[in-house]
């Protein structure tokens, strides 16, 4: 539980969890994601490259 690894257990649980609340959770982690893709491109606005990658 408290290691850099999560334990069978609790992958399982989530797992369960995931599968059960289907498309809510989805959303919840693409809105999140989205969220913090954000953030951090406002963070580091000066070094991040342009469009065309340079």
């Amino acid at each position: 539980m408290f290691g850099p690894v999560a334990s069978d257990p609790t992958v399982s649980r989530l797992t369960d969890t995931l599968a059960t609340v289907g498309g809510k959770a989805l959303t919840a982690i693409r809105a999140t994601r989205a969220k913090v893709r954000s953030h951090v491109r406002e963070l580091a606005a000066d070094c991040i490259p342009d469009a065309d990658g340079r």
